[in-house]
């Protein structure tokens, strides 16, 4: 039984929120990773969440969850931060699309 419990430890998931004039609009929660969280968060939504703003439980680490909130049209983009890719991703999203 001790070796089962070491192997079966709680999974590591994600979670992003889309909000807009002060409401939630799209959660996507329990996701394997932040790219899959933000698909979930954003599905249904297309064409509402111009002026959004979407906020991650954890960290961003790819360019490609940028982009894809830029192309939702959200002009603000929260992250809890501490990945090694802080620095590139933050200044990555303020040069390419004025974002922070």
């Amino acid at each position: 039984r001790e070796n089962l419990s070491s192997i079966l430890r709680p999974p590591k998931t994600s979670c992003c929120v889309v909000a807009k004039a002060n409401q939630v609009i799209g959660i996507g929660s329990g996701e394997n990773n932040v790219y899959m969280a933000q698909q979930v968060a954003l599905s249904g939504l297309e064409g509402k969440t111009i002026g959004s703003v979407i906020c991650f439980d954890t960290a961003i680490k790819d360019i490609k969850i940028i982009d894809m909130a830029k192309n939702s049209g959200a002009t603000a983009i929260l992250q809890s931060g501490g990945s090694d890719k802080d620095e590139e991703i933050i200044n990555y999203a303020w040069r390419r699309y004025a974002l922070c």
